[in-house]
């Protein structure tokens, strides 16, 4: 026997939690004379997880003693190509290493002061947080899922060697629309006024015909369809009906107990609240 009770609460919110994914490709690549920008060093980025993105954040690890000939870029199982570090083969491109986290937000370009000095390899990822010469923006709306790409070569090969030691790629979902602004009476935030015409309180015991409530002043009707013959009884009295065994002292739930004889059974409840053709500008449960 499978039962059902039919319970109405009001002014309940469970926030959705935001997580960031972090993607990771730590196999060490060489930066040198083999890697030019038409043959550049690849490496996948392998995403399972299915998601729409809403920010898109990149770690790069990587040595090189001239690091202004490094061209990087980023691509997106979608094919979407963005060069993320331009060459700078000028004095400021004169300095060593990227241990970097390339992010939008940042209010440091790359290879400008103050980050302007040589990286360490060696100190705890990032060591610097910097915004890409073209922003990673150009991600967002995009699905996550599938392999992604980071392209690194050097514009003189073979003139300045290094290694890419790691690269690690974050990617946030876009986040869901604001919660609704939920408002209750004070001290009774489970409570539920409703009354039958003529002042009965409550669904007559059995009943499956279509019942008419006022609810805060307004009309409210309740109409049952599907397997209504499957209502059974529950401690003597006929479902549905409306009982405090579930509400609680003085607050009302409309309970129902059925017994089905499949999964392709069903009863359903339609619920029509405000004036007919008019209804009301918001409702919150």
């Amino acid at each position: 026997m499978l039962r059902v009770f039919l319970l109405v609460l009001l002014c309940l919110y469970a926030p959705t939690a935001i997580a960031q994914g972090t993607y990771n490709n730590g196999t060490n690549g060489d930066i040198n004379g083999a890697t030019t920008c038409v043959n550049p060093l690849v490496r996948d980025i392998e995403v399972l997880d299915d998601f729409t993105i809403g920010e898109v954040e990149l770690d790069i690890l990587a040595t090189h003693s001239w690091r202004g000939d490094i061209q990087l870029e980023l691509v997106s199982p979608a094919g979407t190509l963005i060069e993320l570090i331009e060459p700078d083969a000028g004095a400021a491109g004169n300095i060593n290493n990227y241990n970097i986290r390339l992010d939008d937000d940042s209010t440091t370009l790359i290879n400008t002061a103050p980050h302007d000095t040589a990286d360490n390899v060696n100190a705890a990822a990032p060591q610097n947080i910097v915004r890409p010469d073209i922003l990673l923006s150009a991600f967002d709306g995009q699905d996550s899922a599938g392999t992604w790409e980071v392209r690194i070569c050097d514009i003189f090969p073979g003139a300045d060697n290094g290694v890419l030691l790691d690269a690690t790629l974050r990617l946030t979902p876009i986040a869901p629309p604001p919660a609704p602004t939920l408002t209750c009476a004070v001290g009774t935030p489970l409570t539920l006024a409703w009354t039958a015409p003529g002042g009965a309180y409550g669904w007559p015991a059995g009943s499956v015909a279509t019942q008419s409530y006022d609810v805060s002043g307004y009309d409210l009707s309740i109409a049952l369809s599907g397997d209504t013959n499957r209502f059974a009884p529950r401690g003597g009295t006929a479902t549905p009906a409306t009982s405090t065994d579930v509400g609680g002292t003085g607050q009302f739930a409309l309970m129902s107990n059925s017994n089905f004889e499949s999964t392709a059974e069903a009863i359903i409840y339609t619920f029509s609240l405000g004036d007919p053709g008019v209804g009301l500008g918001g409702l919150q449960f």
